[in-house]
This record gives structure tokens, sequence and C-alpha cells, in this order.
């Protein structure tokens, strides 16, 4: 039997004769889906986004920043790991790693305060935290167990965990999640809270999917404000759910555009016609379609028609006046009814020629 083969990355070829039985064998084995370098970048920037987010709400929520710091963390590992050559995600991962020093600091003088004033739960929180970053540190494990053997500290734990269990029976979620997540930072191997936390995962995510499909049901009605009450509910529930934030902004911006429809009706009911053109033709640039918009438009025109002569005999004689920005300003008006008016282009051409060589002469006689 004769064999060989070729190995390149994650790509295999393989190829074997067998004299005695004539049978040639021929395998091709790999990966052929995204390279190691892709993935990298696809963790990387999972990582970058995370971090950004962690940034934002720093001031308001340290907390919630170093969770999303080290969800980040976590996500470089993955893109170093797959690419050592991933300079960005090796910076970032520095940043972060300063970043955490930081925290560990900041957490164990939290610590060392709670424990003083004997808020165990408190103190026992940000010692794990501090474990979390550095596991070799010897006084921070001896200060765990001390406080985990704690008469006090077991009274004032078994007292969190009924007030937990009251408000889940009592479905408020929100509120639950967050002790349950606190008492968790406490004691990470406490499994009876951390399957109570699962099903509260779980009610929230049932809440959330039902205030947005709510949510979407008022979209396609047209009822975009019930729309944006709903999605509210379900950010509320969960905040990072993609398609409720998507909902939400559809929803904003025909909101949005709606009002500047709203408005052009409004200076159309109050005779300021060019107003309502201006904002109507603004509509109409991102909504080209809308048969309100053009219809509306149809009567602004119509309506300014008999006004067109009087736009260009005020612009001309403006002109002639010398009194170019004013004969532009009416000449606009002509144009804004009548795009293709080529009086009126004529003269605001000629206008402001004249007014860019005024402004040449002034210049000429200052220097």
């Amino acid at each position: 039997k004769i064999g060989g083969g070729i190995n390149i990355d994650n790509f295999n070829i393989n190829v074997s004769y067998s004299l005695r039985g004539n049978v040639l064998w021929f395998g091709v084995s790999g990966y052929f889906g995204k390279d190691k370098s892709e993935l990298s970048k696809e963790f990387y920037n999972k990582a970058l986004d995370t971090y950004q987010n962690a940034q934002r709400i720093e001031k308001n929520d340290l907390e919630e920043a170093f969770n999303l710091y080290q969800i980040s963390y976590k996500d470089l590992l993955k893109a170093i790991n797959l690419d050592n050559e991933n300079r960005k995600a090796i910076l970032l991962k520095e940043t972060i790693e300063e970043k955490v020093e930081t925290y560990k600091n900041n957490f164990k003088t939290q610590a060392e305060n709670n424990e003083k004033n004997g808020n165990l739960l408190l103190a026992l929180s940000y010692y794990q935290k501090v474990h979390s970053i550095d596991k070799d540190d010897k006084n921070v494990k001896n200060k765990i167990e001390s406080i985990s053997t704690n008469e006090n500290f077991k009274k004032a734990l078994t007292r969190e965990k009924k007030n937990l269990s009251t408000l889940y029976k009592n479905k408020k979620f929100l509120e639950a999640i967050k002790k349950a997540q606190f008492l968790i930072e406490v004691d990470p191997n406490d499994q009876e809270t951390i399957i109570l936390k699962s099903q509260i995962e779980r009610n929230i995510k049932e809440i959330s999917e039902k205030y947005y499909n709510e949510g979407l049901s008022l979209y396609r009605k047209g009822d975009y404000t019930g729309c944006l009450d709903k999605t509210k509910k379900a950010l509320a529930y969960q905040p990072n759910l993609t398609k409720a934030k998507e909902l939400y902004n559809l929803a904003l911006n025909q909101i949005v555009k709606r009002k500047g429809l709203e408005n052009a009706k409004q200076e159309y009911d109050k005779q300021n016609y060019i107003r309502s053109l201006k904002l109507v033709d603004a509509y109409l640039e991102k909504n080209p379609d809308n048969k309100e918009a053009q219809a509306l438009k149809n009567s602004i025109v119509q309506k300014l028609k008999d006004e067109t002569k009087n736009f260009l005999d005020k612009g001309v004689e403006f002109y002639n006046k010398g009194e170019f920005e004013k004969a532009i300003e009416e000449l606009n008006k002509v144009l804004l009814i009548e795009t293709n008016n080529s009086v009126a282009k004529d003269y605001k051409n000629r206008a402001i020629s004249k007014l860019k060589a005024l402004k040449k002469l002034e210049e000429f006689e200052e220097e």
C-alpha cells in the first residue's frame, strides 16, 4: 500500500493506493467555512461593541459596566486565540486589563468599607468580584471563607432569599432579577438562586416578546405612538432585544415623517403656502410615493399659480434696484412653484453674479 497527503492549515488531502487490491483511495477533509482571521475579526467587533456599551454606562452604572468589560474580555481572548496577530484585539485586551485593575482596587475598598459597617452581603459580593479578577489573592480568599461562615451573614442571606421569593411570586420580575443577580454575586454556587434566576429570565423573555408582538401589530395598523409605548416596555424587560430596538426606530421615524407632513398641512391652513410647499417638498424627498403629500403639493401649487407673476415681477423689480438678495428671495419662490421658469432662473443667476462681483470689489477696497 502506497499513500501520501498534504496538510495546509485546516485543509487535508490524502491519497493511498493498494497494490494488492488495485484500489485507489482519495480523501479531502477540513474546515470549509470562514477562515480563522475572519472569525477573529468577528469576535473582535463583538468585543468592541460590548466595550463601547460599557464605556457609555460606566458613569451611571459601574457594576454593569464591569460585567460588560468582562464579557468583552472573553470575546477578545477568543479573537486572539484564533489569530494571535490580531493587533486590534491585543490592544483592546490590554486596555481592558488596565481598567479591570482599577476596578479591582475599587472593589477591594468597597468590600473593606462594607465589612467595617457590618454590611456583610455587600462586602462578600465585592470580595467575590475581586476574586474573579485575581484568584491568587490569599487574603481575599480568606475573607470570603470567613464571611461565608459568619452567622449574621447567613441570617441576612436567608432574609434576602425570602425577599427574592416574594418578588417572584408577586410577578415583580425586574426587581427580582436584580436581587437574584446580586445574590449570585454573593454566592456564585447557590443552586437554588441560580434555578430561580433562570425561571425569572424565562418570564422576562415571555413578557418582552408579548410587548414586542403587540407593538408590531400596532405598527402594522399605523398606530406608531402606541407601537413606541409597547416597544419601550419590551426593552424595559430586555434592553438588548435587537428586533424591539429596530421596531422602536421604525416607529419613531414614521412619527417624525408624519410630523413633517402635519406641519405642512398646518402652514397650508394658515395660508402660508410657500412655507407649506417647502415642508412638503422636504417630506417628499424621503417619501416620494406618499399620495397624501403629493395631493397637498398639487393643492399648494394650484393656490400659488396666481401669485407666480407677482413673485417674478417683485424679483425683477428688486434686481433693477440693485437689491440682489431680495431679488433672489422672490425668484426662489417662483422656482419653488415652477422649477423650469427660464426668466426666474436667468434673473436669479444674474443676481448671484452681481453679488459675487460686489463682494470682490469690497475685498479689493479693503486691501
